[in-house]
């Protein structure tokens, strides 16, 4: 590398947010999962993506929320309970990421027969937490997006797949979001753990990994996450919606009913406690 190039690479490395964008561009131009020893491999960022990834989550969230409402970035951060978003998160990473270890060591003991499966399961569950992380940034769009349509428009969370499915470009978002989802992810898996040559080695691979992200997922959702419901701070998340736009522009029965379904129902709950 030419020397007058060493500043440049130098900000990469340590500014924080500059290092994950650079290294998540490399890994979604090429999401190869490499058999490498671990020293030498791009999935040993993985833990440091995926707190990395939690930090952009944290501050551009907030920011995309108040720029795109009336309210302060002060605002949104306080409906944040932010030490039950990080068990939120941390849950959401590594529970999935078990449940595919134990259904791979299942493929690995009596599909593809590996002698050395742990190794590769290991591989595997880091490159499902680096694409993870790339998974939690791209949501806090769709995040921001559902909460200045909550503070703007009184559209609520829950009737956002409704909301969703109305939009022109929904197919098309959806068909995005596939492709993403097959060229991260499932691809790297397929040709990972695909040890034969051939279309029928290769459909077994695919079918297998597809079977198992799924019942991974599908497990995750049958273990409660107790914490997730303590993210959101239920009195700011009242007090917030008051400051809001769509809120403002209501008449006093509409008030009293948003009223009703906002912050009544918060100070049941805390005198059931």
């Amino acid at each position: 590398m030419s020397s007058t190039l060493i500043p440049f690479r130098l900000v990469i490395e340590k500014v924080p947010f500059l290092e994950y964008f650079f290294r998540m561009s490399k890994f979604i131009v090429w999401p190869k999962i490499r058999q490498s020893e671990i020293a030498k491999n791009d999935l040993r960022f993985a833990l440091v993506d995926l707190v990395l990834s939690f930090s952009v989550f944290s501050v551009l969230i907030a920011l995309t929320t108040s720029s795109a409402t009336d309210l302060s970035f002060k605002d949104v951060t306080s409906i944040f309970n932010f030490e039950w978003v990080v068990l939120s998160f941390i849950y959401y990473s590594f529970v999935p990421a078990f449940f595919l270890g134990v259904f791979y060591l299942a493929y690995f003991t009596w599909i593809d027969k590996r002698e050395k499966p742990f190794a590769s399961i290991y591989l595997l569950a880091l490159h499902f937490l680096r694409t993870h992380s790339i998974t939690v940034v791209l949501a806090l769009y769709g995040f921001s997006f559902i909460l200045s349509l909550y503070f703007n428009h009184g559209i609520h969370p829950k009737h956002f797949g409704e909301y969703f499915a109305s939009l022109d470009n929904a197919k098309t978002y959806s068909i995005i979001f596939i492709v993403l989802f097959l060229w991260i992810y499932l691809l790297p898996l397929t040709f990972f753990c695909k040890s034969k040559k051939g279309i029928k080695a290769f459909f077994v691979a695919f079918v297998s990994s597809l079977i198992i992200y799924f019942s991974a997922l599908q497990m995750n959702m049958l273990v409660p996450a107790f914490f997730v419901k303590h993210s959101i701070d239920a009195e700011k998340l009242c007090e917030v919606t008051k400051k809001s736009n769509f809120y403002n522009k209501q008449v006093e029965n509409n008030k009293k009913l948003i009223d009703s379904g906002v912050c009544k129902p918060n100070k049941s709950l805390k005198q059931d406690k």
